[in-house]
């Protein structure tokens, strides 16, 4: 009981700004209940309140120390760049050999000298060169492949790289059971009509 009227103080105490400014009445009823109000009531004390405490916070600048004056680097606007044009993003390409043709450009074209392009498939590299823009790949497996262009400079460290361009491969499963009865596409999966 103690406890719920001295919360209930703390949360008038709260609850109101400007406490300092204002007085709280305390009146004990004839059935023993307890009543506060703001306003004077008869045969009400007056509660003293405290202010409400205020912590305070300051912002403070990081000390920084001077570091070594960093060498001048490529900026990205000045690196050449890759992107990759065939085949689209969320392509489904339908492939039973495996081959995937994959077309791009550079900016600058021809790309400076010393510079190279590496294709990656699925992060591994599958080709590198300078003077491609296309090529075809073989023996990719099927299901989603993600496609990635890298630009590098003459001593191999990666300048730029192309968006990732994600595609389904799709081949024929030599375990199909239309492919076991000999039904080709259209055929109404191997039966005659008789």
């Amino acid at each position: 009981m103690l406890i719920s009227r001295l919360m209930v103080v703390i949360m008038l105490a709260v609850a109101v700004s400007t406490a300092a400014a204002q007085q709280v009445y305390k009146r004990q009823n004839a059935d023993g209940s307890v009543t506060y109000s703001d306003q004077p009531l008869p045969q009400a004390e007056v509660i003293n309140l405290q202010p409400v405490p205020v912590t305070e916070f300051t912002t403070h600048t990081p000390v920084t120390t001077q570091t070594q004056t960093a060498m001048p680097t490529v900026t990205d606007a000045a690196a050449p760049t890759a992107q990759i044009i065939a085949p689209a993003q969320q392509a489904a390409v339908r492939a039973n050999d495996g081959s995937v043709a994959v077309r791009w450009q550079t900016t600058p074209n021809p790309l400076p000298d010393g510079y190279q392009l590496q294709l990656r498939v699925d992060q591994r590299i599958a080709w590198q060169g300078s003077s491609q823009t296309e090529l075809t790949l073989t023996d990719i497996d099927r299901g989603e492949r993600r496609l990635q262009l890298r630009v590098l400079d003459a001593e191999g460290n990666e300048v730029s790289r192309s968006d990732t361009i994600v595609v389904y491969v799709l081949r024929a499963n030599i375990n199909s059971p239309a492919l076991a009865t000999g039904a080709t596409s259209g055929d109404g999966g191997g039966n005659d009509g008789n």
